[in-house]
């Protein structure tokens, strides 16, 4: 009665409809959730919460808000929950364990972000839990930075409740919400290109439904998606997207450059490779990372050469308001950046 839109997506999701993915075709393109059931139902046996002749009939408000196949009365002020990734993870093992594993797989040569950094399975702590975010006011962290930085602890930034659809999540659009702006303008870059302008185009023709690995062949899919191409690695998908990170989101921190041309650079640039000639030939996709990678060493530079005059200015208390109208900056945070905070 209070939130009927919640309760109506919830219906039309797979998890209030099991019985239609028991029933699907092998010629359907979600042919795949059937076996994707059959792991989930065949987990919960082994944790004891579902019996061994046992199927789940649902998975509705009570699985996830309480517990999973709960018999006895919840009491609703004391036993309801807001669902975090862990508890999506009992059911989605796979899943979870494939982002978790997000923490072991982006290390840098030399040490220059924390391990697992910028990525989503250490999202919070590794960019909301610093001091560069602690000498910022209130509001701007609490509304401008935290409210994207919450994948660490959720799945339904990109799944979004409660139809936490698979089709829906595949659409670039999905990552669009947290992966724009003058800090990373990933969207911008991605809507702006062919790739993107060909999805805008021509992708109400195509069937969302269909498993990334299938977009091609049963999607109708014509041009590459976000999750298409980070979702993959060697021709596998997962949700581990870290596994062919080069630059990251912010190239110009001091130290990212110097792995360009190393061998963990190099390889992580041949499954990018491998990756592009699904649709391009070896040369051509060499030659534009090539490129990519030229173009952002030049910004580097440029960067470096601007934030030296900023710099002076500022150590001369040169730059208008600087001790007037902010709070006083904290010290460097020398691990992250090697440098002043802010002006």
């Amino acid at each position: 009665d209070e939130l009927p839109v919640w309760v109506s997506a919830c219906k039309r999701s797979t998890h209030a409809n099991l019985d239609k993915i028991r029933n699907l075709k092998p010629e359907d393109p979600t042919y795949y959730k059937k076996a994707k059931l059959e792991d989930v139902e065949k987990n919960l046996r082994s944790m004891g919460k579902l019996g061994a002749n046992d199927k789940l009939k649902e998975v509705g408000c009570i699985d996830c808000h309480v517990d999973i196949n709960k018999k006895d009365k919840a009491d609703h002020m004391k036993d309801l929950r807001m669902p975090t990734a862990d508890v999506c993870g009992t059911c989605h093992l796979q899943e979870f364990a494939e982002r978790e594993s997000e923490r072991d797989t982006l290390v840098w040569p030399n040490k220059q972000w924390p391990q697992g950094r910028p990525f989503h399975s250490l999202d919070w702590k590794a960019n909301v839990e610093v001091a560069v975010f602690a000498s910022m006011p209130q509001r701007e962290i609490a509304e401008g930075c935290s409210m994207c930085h919450t994948n660490q602890n959720k799945c339904d930034s990109c799944h979004t409740r409660h139809e936490f659809s698979a089709a829906e999540s595949r659409h670039p659009e999905a990552c669009a919400t947290c992966h724009s702006g003058v800090d990373h303008n990933n969207w911008e870059a991605y809507s702006m290109s062919k790739h993107g302008k060909t999805v805008a185009i021509m992708g109400d023709k195509w069937n969302w439904n269909a498993p990334l690995k299938d977009a091609y062949t049963k999607g109708g899919q014509t041009a590459p998606t976000c999750a298409g191409c980070h979702f993959e690695y060697e021709g596998k998908y997962s949700h581990n997207v870290v596994r062919k990170i080069r630059w990251a989101n912010y190239p110009a921190v001091p130290g990212s450059a110097e792995n360009i041309n190393s061998e963990w650079s190099e390889a992580r640039l041949d499954s990018w490779v491998k990756t592009c000639t699904s649709c391009h030939s070896e040369r051509f996709a060499r030659s534009y990372l090539e490129f990519m990678d030229k173009g952002t060493l030049h910004g580097i530079a440029k960067y470096k050469e601007a934030h030296a005059v900023a710099e002076k200015l500022y150590k001369e208390g040169l730059l208008t308001g600087q001790k007037t109208n902010r709070p006083t900056p904290l010290p460097p945070d020398k691990e992250m950046f090697a440098g002043f905070t802010q002006l």
